[in-house]
């Protein structure tokens, strides 16, 4: 693991926001949540806000735009859940992620039952508006976009497309639990299925998820979040590669991959996910079916 990444964000806070993550924190390691009790004061004052982007924007990868985007989600806990954009040199810009679904994708992957504002240092883009238009309740949600007054997320995006237009009554975050169980089972499998048993793919059944394992030990595993409009949904591997860089860990860290995967579906991503780790780190992918 590289602290060096978190240090550097943790620069650009001011000392007492700094030294109250620090504290939060205490001798756990940053993982992408900011606690309630840190992130409060953004409520009330506005100006705060910038510092927090700029922590998000440090741990963004952009060899191919040179553009990083930092964002901040807020969940109905309090907490906060920093998102940043991801690239990939090499491969199609599909394989990319948006701040912002990175930073949704970190609430829910901690546990939240929905987020109910979005602070991010850039409008965002069709992509991304069409990727938050999944999520529960999202009239409710404000968005803050940097140096502009606050709007609401129907404001962004009326007229829209959503999970009903396709007969699909639980959103993103709230939808619920599948109950399959791994082809091979041991503590390692069995927690990534746990996650596959918590993805979501309401309009494909691609249920999945993708654990990534470090030189040390670690365990990183990320959920597909499937779009109604398809082309924003999140592919599992992205989601797991995006939490990894938050905790303080490189690609070059990763040493096993498995999917954990219900086959026999519309759409099996397995041959997508292995050309970008082969690419990434020269790495295979174990494959588990879940039944």
């Amino acid at each position: 693991m590289n602290n060096s990444r978190f240090n550097q964000a943790l620069a650009t806070l001011s000392p007492n926001d700094a030294q109250a993550l620090t504290n939060a924190l205490g001798n756990q390691s940053f993982s992408g949540q900011i606690p309630a009790s840190v992130i409060a004061p953004i409520q009330t004052q506005p100006e705060a806000l910038p510092q927090w982007l700029n922590f998000a924007a440090k741990f963004a990868i952009t060899p191919v735009s040179n553009f990083n985007v930092g964002a901040l989600v807020i969940g109905h806990s309090g907490a906060a859940y920093i998102g940043a954009n991801m690239e990939f040199a090499g491969q199609a810009l599909s394989q990319s992620v948006h701040g912002e679904q990175s930073a949704i994708n970190n609430a829910w992957l901690h546990g939240e039952t929905g987020i109910s504002q979005l602070f991010v240092n850039a409008s965002p883009c069709g992509h991304c508006r069409q990727f938050i238009r999944e999520i529960a309740q999202p009239h409710q949600l404000q968005v803050y976009v940097l140096g502009k007054d606050q709007i609401a997320f129907t404001k962004l995006l009326p007229d829209s497309f959503g999970p009903d237009d396709l007969g699909n009554e639980f959103a993103l975050f709230e939808q619920p639990l599948q109950t399959f169980t791994g082809a091979i089972q041991s503590p390692l499998i069995d927690e990534i299925v746990k996650h596959a048993n918590a993805s979501y793919a309401p309009y494909t059944g691609y249920y999945h998820a993708i654990g990534l394992i470090t030189s040390d030990e670690r365990l990183f595993v990320g959920r597909y979040a499937e779009n109604v409009a398809y082309n924003p949904s999140l592919p599992a591997l992205q989601s797991a590669l995006s939490q990894l860089r938050f905790s303080g860990y490189d690609i070059t860290d990763i040493k096993r991959s498995i999917l954990a995967h219900k086959t026999e579906q519309k759409i099996n991503m397995a041959e997508h996910y292995l050309s970008l780790l082969k690419q990434l780190n020269s790495l295979n992918l174990d494959l588990v079916k879940l039944t």
